[in-house]
């Protein structure tokens, strides 16, 4: 199987005011990032691009809904975008009172070739 890294970086959209602390992806060790197949059809046309997902994480810090907001141009970029998305797990967002809350974020997508 081939695999591609993908660089990960969490953009947070403007949060409702009842928000104080925006969901954060769960990096903690145990919880690895940065590898995930590449699209077989992607990696036979040498497609890359980033891809641009709008989620909703849940007051359990799981994904509940994804939509692309931003193609990569490549459709099955896009799609395994929200398939990898939907497995990551968030630290939920906060309300001021401190407790867990569902809350809206964007997830930008970078897929870039394997070298060779």
């Amino acid at each position: 199987m081939i695999a591609a890294f993908v660089t990960l970086l969490a953009a947070m959209q403007a949060q409702p005011a009842s928000i104080a602390t925006p969901p954060e992806i769960d990096s903690r060790p145990g919880r690895p990032l940065g590898v995930f197949p590449y699209p077989a059809e992607a990696l036979r046309r040498r497609q890359e691009g980033t891809t641009v997902l709008s989620l909703h994480v849940s007051a359990k810090g799981r994904v509940t809904s994804c939509a692309v907001s931003q193609s990569s141009g490549a459709d099955s970029l896009d799609q395994a975008s929200c398939t990898f998305a939907r497995t990551l797990r968030y630290r939920p967002a906060r309300d001021a009172s401190g407790n867990a809350v569902p809350a809206p974020t964007s997830f930008p997508m970078h897929w870039r070739l394997p070298p060779g």
